[in-house]
This record gives C-alpha cells, sequence and structure tokens, in this order.
C-alpha cells in the first residue's frame, strides 16, 4: 500500500481508480471557488470511464436554520468548547481543548451547487443520500447530504 500526502487542488492520477471518497465534510476550505471546485475536476481526471464519486458534505440549508452556535463536552477528562458562527457563505469553528485553540472554516454549498458542478465537469449524478444510513436527502430536514456520481 503507498500513501501520499497531495494538494487537494493539484493533483491527477490520469484514469487510475475506479473510485473516490470525499467524506466528512473534507472540502470547502479554500476561498475562492473555483479552487474548492478544483478538487472535483482532479477527481474526474483520476477516474477510469464509469468510475464513482462519493461525496459527502455539509446540508447548507439544514445547518443555517440548526446552527449550534456553543457546545460544551468533556474528552478524555479534558473540558472541550465550540463556538459557530456563519458569515459570508462560511461556517466557523473555533474549538478549545485546555488552553490549546483551533480554528476551522469550510465554505457552505447547496446540494444543488454541488450536484450542478458536478454534472457540468462530466459525472451523472446517480443518487443523493441525507445521512450515513441511506436516507433520502430533504432539503430542510437532513443535516448533510451525500451524493454518488459517476463519470461520463
Amino acid at each position: 500500500m503507498k500513501f501520499l500526502i497531495k494538494d487537494m487542488r493539484n493533483f491527477d492520477f490520469k484514469k487510475s481508480f475506479d473510485v473516490a471518497i470525499n467524506i466528512f465534510s473534507s472540502f470547502g476550505y479554500f476561498e475562492k471557488d473555483s479552487e474548492n471546485f478544483k478538487v472535483f475536476r482532479n477527481v474526474h481526471s483520476s477516474l477510469n470511464k464509469g468510475g464513482f464519486f462519493v461525496f459527502d458534505f455539509l446540508n447548507e440549508s439544514y445547518l443555517r436554520k440548526n446552527l449550534v452556535k456553543i457546545d460544551y463536552m468533556k474528552l478524555d477528562g479534558k473540558k472541550v468548547f465550540q463556538e459557530r458562527i456563519i458569515e459570508n457563505d462560511f461556517v466557523y469553528k473555533e474549538i478549545r481543548i485546555g488552553n490549546r485553540s483551533f480554528k476551522e472554516r469550510i465554505r457552505l454549498y447547496s446540494c444543488e451547487a454541488i450536484k450542478k458542478e458536478l454534472q457540468t465537469l462530466g459525472f451523472s449524478v446517480k443518487k443523493v443520500f441525507g445521512d450515513y444510513h441511506g436516507n433520502k436527502f430533504l432539503k430542510d430536514k437532513s443535516t448533510r447530504f451525500i451524493i454518488i456520481a459517476q463519470k461520463n
């Protein structure tokens, strides 16, 4: 088995794979849409014809209406504090564990916007799920969307 560390905006495995998977909202980290969507172009070029792409992301519509702004928990005896805000189509999250602090930012996209971009790049959207249990995607009720797309 071979492990590589690559920039997700800059890779091309030239039709090497039958399946590519992007899960747990590992997307939307870049300021510009064009930078984020480079990931989809790279996946497309790295898949064999007929290959599948599984994409899992936060449901923007649900998150905007149900954002948990602050929460606390204990993890391994340490207090964990999380604070979230939505600004300029990004969700910002600050995580404090003891004296350490971490920040993350993810660009929010609707399911429709992602489907449109995938189709523009040459994917056919085969199925959309609303959770990890395979339930139907409901715009205002699903916490996430999981797209199964196939390279044309």
